[in-house]
């Protein structure tokens, strides 16, 4: 309004400045807090998506996993060797009668040192996607059904991944 206050419009600027300021600081808390559940969504979701293949491959009900056996596993995403994660899964589907898999069903080999560089859950995505779609010779709707995503999110992943 006019005519206005100096003063008051200036304390006015600072505090609008301030509270963004504090929002941003908040809402970076609440990215840093959601990023580790993010990564186990992530580990979950791959994890689940291997058993399904597999069982479906062998003709085995869908197992159910322990938490126990979730962490082993997602101990091992974090060496990054997906190759390694898909043969223990298959190994673990195959062999178990049990509908629960537990930590012990999961035999995991000593495996060699990979690269120093430390691989990504991202780069981890990129060459799991890659493979079904090799797998799935390129026919979207069942890579889609695969990775237990819509085809809306496996159009997204592709493009974010060049592939």
């Amino acid at each position: 309004m006019k005519p206005w206050d100096n003063d008051k419009l200036l304390a006015t600027v600072i505090a609008a400045r301030n509270a963004r300021s504090e929002r941003k600081q908040n809402s970076f808390r609440k990215e840093s807090d959601f990023l580790p559940d993010e990564t186990e969504s992530v580990v979950s979701l791959l994890v689940n998506s291997l058993l399904r293949k597999y069982a479906t491959a062998y003709g085995k009900p869908f197992p159910a996993i322990t938490s126990g056996a979730m962490r082993k596993l997602s101990e091992m995403t974090n060496n990054g060797d997906l190759a390694a994660l898909q043969q223990t899964i298959e190994r673990a589907v195959l062999l178990s009668e049990s509908s629960l898999l537990d930590r012990d069903d999961f035999y995991v080999e000593d495996l060699p040192a990979l690269s120093s560089r430390p691989v990504t859950l991202e780069e981890m995505e990129r060459q799991f996607i890659g493979e079904v779609l090799a797998e799935k010779k390129g026919n979207l709707t069942l890579c889609a059904q695969q990775l237990n995503i819509s085809r809306q999110t496996l159009y997204n992943k592709m493009k974010k991944y060049n592939l």
